[in-house]
């Protein structure tokens, strides 16, 4: 489990297990696994769609300068631009998740 990318652990299991993995399935089944994969695709195209957002206004304003002859006010407009996008793409995933009756008890693990 020390060599996986993420390991999983089910509550319940021999402490090593439970340990050394990043997440642990406190209803000790493995019912939500689907859901947890699914979980974390929305988390990785977030990741994306964030990191794109924020950067294409940053690249827009410096060629703007250099090409465009933006000014500052051009420069700080494209700058909030990019943080309330980001931001909104952020928070997107709050908005969308729905609260159904499904409880999903996950608990991971920082180091």
């Amino acid at each position: 489990m020390k060599k996986a990318d993420v390991s999983i652990s089910l509550r319940g299991a021999t402490t090593i297990a439970t340990d050394t993995a990043q997440i642990v399935f406190m209803n000790q089944s493995i019912s939500n696994l689907n859901y947890l994969l699914e979980l974390s695709n929305k988390y990785d195209k977030t990741l994306r769609q964030g990191l794109i957002t924020t950067i294409a206004p940053g690249v827009i304003c410096i060629g703007g300068v250099f090409l465009a002859g933006f000014g500052v006010i051009a420069a700080e407009i494209l700058f909030q631009v990019g943080f309330y996008s980001g931001l909104s793409v952020a928070m997107y995933p709050l908005f969308t998740e729905k609260n159904d009756n499904k409880q999903l008890t996950i608990t991971e693990k920082t180091e």
